[in-house]
Order: structure tokens, then C-alpha cells, then sequence
């Protein structure tokens, strides 16, 4: 609109023909219903002469333009920019009123694949900090899981590390598969140099034992008459019974006559066994029982078959007895029977007699008094070799102590873990 004087001209014309636009020099000082256009351009980061995409908008004075960035295979949107090369949006979309022409200018970077998966360990996740952002990495039983998918820029410096490891397990190093690289840093920074590579973080089972303890599967007893271990199972004595959880599986050798027995007494007197017993002849019963005395045998809990591993839960504060089956899920464990044990004493030698073959793989007790309303873990023992003189035995994780074997006979121990 050109204004003369204190008047607004809507309208100028030269004869019949009316004029769009009218300047003076190269000053534009009327324009009859002007509008705007706004040119956007894809190009790459690196050379922006190369235009990936591109398009425009034309708009009256006051009205807006809203536009998302386009999906250009291969490469990855880094923001908007002006005219000038400042950077004026990272959105995931961008809206403007221009007040005349305007061209922006959306920068792409090519990109390449980075795969992260995770590795030597089953059921269990494991979360990771790439370049500042938070990853979690799954694994099931087979092998299987999910990982991360990440575009990262050509020959861009990316850093890894652990944030979040499963417990019971340590991390062991880092593998990059194409590059044929491993490293035990953490974090450990690497330039991706390819596409489609592909970083593992391998874990493996964390030492539940100090240094110069080799934690093994079991202690092994091979049994026979002449075969008698006061500590095959640590023994102990406590004044209100513990209860005790042991995991354990039976051979068959001298049926009939090993037995180790676990004898508890109450503070009113009355006793109650425990016994891990071969009965019979060789081809007879394998079996755990909670007898009301060490001569009654006819309290039988659970059968067992022969080199079953099993688990034996003695609850003295909520009074129950249980052994492995499938019913009820404890700790990782399955059971089945519960029989009330009542409150018990002391807590006697763990062995009676002879002891039958037998792998002993953990060994727990928990202290509390008669009135008691939890359970305090008092001792742990785990199957172990102590590397100094490759002695066989068991480490207590609570009090951080040894206890190897002692009596006649050679135990073995089981595979390491």
C-alpha cells in the first residue's frame, strides 16, 4: 500500500493496467497482495552442494509454514539451518512466519549401523550408556534377546559402557566382531568405521569367593564303609536351632546303614531328625525323611531316585519342612511336601555313622531365638578348592572362613563355576 500524504493508496494504476509492485531505486515501496515463499533444502552435512531433496511454500503476510524433515535412506536429519549457516531448529519439525522470501536448509549425515547385542549370560538384561543415551540388552534362555539398532555417523567416536549389570555376573570385555577388536576397558570408546558392525558385551559369572577360592559345582564323597568325614557337611552347634536349607544328592553304596543325621530339640525337649538316609539293599530306596527319632524311620517325606539332586529346607521359625518338588517355588527351587517340625534346641554333629555317596553343593543355616520374627543368615558354606594346596572344601561367604574336610577318605571336587 502506497501512502501520499495522510492518505493510504490501495490501488495504483498507470492508465487502465493496475501495478503489482512499484519501487523506487531498489526499494520496494507498494505491492498489491504480496505473498511469500519459503524454499526448503535437503543437503549433506559434509557437502552441502549436494541436495538430497528439496521444496517450497508460498504464503500470505501473517501466515505460518509447518514442515517435517524428510526419511532419506542412508542418512540421519541434524537440524535446521538459515541462510547464513546458524542452526535454528533440532526438532522433529519446524514452523515459520516469514516476512518475505525465505530459504532454509535441512543438513543430513550419512550413517552407518551399529548392532549392540550382549553375550554370556542367559535370562537376564543388561543396560549400557552409548554416547551418553541408555540402552538395555536382552537375553533369554536360548540365546536369544533383543539388542539396540543405533545410525551413528560415519567415522564418528562412539563411547560405551556398563550401567546396569545382572546380578551374579561381572563384565568381561567388550568385543567389536568386524573390526576384529576386543577390550576390557569400561567405558571404551572406538571409532565405527563401518557399516553393520557389530559390538558384544560379554559378561560371565561373578566370584562369589576371594581371591585364592575357586568356587566349584560340589564336593564330591565317594562313600564305602571306610569312607567317614566329621566335615563332609560343616558341623555346628548353635543354642536355639537354625533353620537350614542344603542342597544335596545321594548315591546308593552301603544301603541300610549311612545316614547324615541332623538331630534338633525344642526348648520344651522334643526332638526332631533329619536324616539324607540310603535304606535297604542296592537297588532300594534313596530318600530324605524327618523321623520323630533317630531309630523311626517312618516318617518318610519324600522319595527320591538315585543321583537326584535335591534341595532340603529345615524352617524352624515358621515351623516347616520341606523338600524339592513341583510344587512351590523357593529361591529358584521347587517344593512340595511341608510337615511341622515344632521349635528346636541345639543343633548336633551334621554326621552320623557312615556317609553314603553323597554331592554336597551349598549348605546354609540361619540363627534366631525361640521368639523370634526373622531369620538371620549365620553361615553359608560353598564347595571350593583353595588354590594355595588345592585343598577341597567349603568357604563360608558370612564369615569369610574355610573349612576343609577332615577323618579318612578322598573327596573330590565338582567342575568349576
Amino acid at each position: 500500500m502506497l501512502k501520499l500524504g495522510t492518505e493510504n493508496i490501495s490501488g495504483l494504476y498507470v492508465g487502465e493496467q493496475k501495478i503489482k509492485k512499484a519501487f523506487v531505486g531498489e526499494q520496494l515501496v507498494f505491492e498489491d497482495n504480496p505473498t511469500y515463499t519459503v524454499y526448503f533444502y535437503a543437503v549433506d552435512e559434509e557437502d552441502s552442494s549436494k541436495v538430497l531433496n528439496s521444496s517450497s511454500f508460498t504464503v500470505n503476510p501473517g501466515e505460518s509454514v509447518s514442515v517435517n524433515p524428510w526419511d532419506i535412506n542412508g542418512y540421519n536429519f541434524a537440524g535446521w539451518y538459515d541462510e547464513s549457516g546458524n542452526l535454528v531448529s533440532s526438532g522433529s519439525s519446524f514452523s515459520v512466519t516469514p516476512t518475505g522470501d525465505a530459504t532454509y536448509y535441512l543438513k543430513y549425515y550419512e550413517y552407518y549401523t551399529l548392532l549392540v547385542s550382549a553375550s554370556g549370560f542367559v535370562s537376564s538384561e543388561l543396560v549400557v550408556t552409548i554416547n551418553g543415551e541408555d540402552y538395555t540388552i536382552t537375553r533369554n534362555a536360548d540365546a536369544q534377546g533383543n539388542g539396540a539398532e543405533l545410525h551413528l555417523r560415519k567415522n564418528s567416536v562412539v563411547t560405551v559402557k556398563t550401567k546396569t549389570i545382572p546380578s551374579g555376573y561381572k563384565f568381561d570385555k567388550w568385543g567389536l566382531v568386524y573390526a576384529n577388536v576386543t577390550s576390557t576397558a569400561d567405558p571404551y570408546a572406538f571409532t565405527l568405521a563401518r557399516d553393520l558392525e557389530i559390538l558384544h558385551g560379554y559378561l560371565s559369572k561373578a566370584s562369589r569367593l576371594p581371591a585364592g577360592y575357586t568356587e566349584v559345582e560340589y564336593v564330591h564323597f565317594p562313600g564305602g564303609t571306610a569312607t567317614y568325614f566329621s566335615q563332609a557337611i560343616p558341623s555346628h552347634t548353635q543354642a536355639i536351632a537354625p533353620s537350614i536349607e542344603l542342597d544335596v544328592k545321594l548315591g546308593t553304596k552301603n544301603p541300610g546303614t549311612n545316614k547324615i543325621l541332623i538331630s534338633t530339640s525344642s526348648p520344651i525337649g522334643l526332638t526332631r531328625y533329619f536324616s539324607l538316609t540310603t535304606e535297604g539293599s542296592s537297588s532300594g530306596f534313596t530318600g530324605l525323611r524327618c523321623p520323630t527319632s533317630s531309630a523311626n524311620n517312618t516318617m518318610k517325606v519324600l522319595s527320591v531316585s538315585v543321583n537326584q539332586k535335591v534341595h532340603v529346607e529345615i524352617d524352624n521359625l515358621n515351623k516347616v519342612f520341606k523338600v524339592g518338588s513341583s510344587s512351590v517355588s523357593i529361591g529358584g527351587w521347587t517344593f512340595g511336601t511341608s510337615t511341622t517340625t515344632g521349635y528346636a534346641g541345639a543343633l548336633g554333629n551334621s554326621l552320623a555313622s557312615y556317609v553314603p555317596e553323597m554331592w554336597v553343593y551349598e549348605y546354609k543355616y540361619y540363627t534366631s531365638t525361640q521368639y523370634a520374627t526373622k531369620k538371620t543368615l549365620a553361615k553359608h558354606w560353598v564347595p571350593c578348592i583353595r588354590t594355595s594346596d588345592n585343598s577341597i572344601g567349603f568357604y563360608d561367604l558370612v564369615n569369610k572362613t574355610f573349612t576343609a574336610k577332615s577323618g579318612a577318605g578322598t573327596v573330590e571336587a565338582g567342575p568349576a563355576v
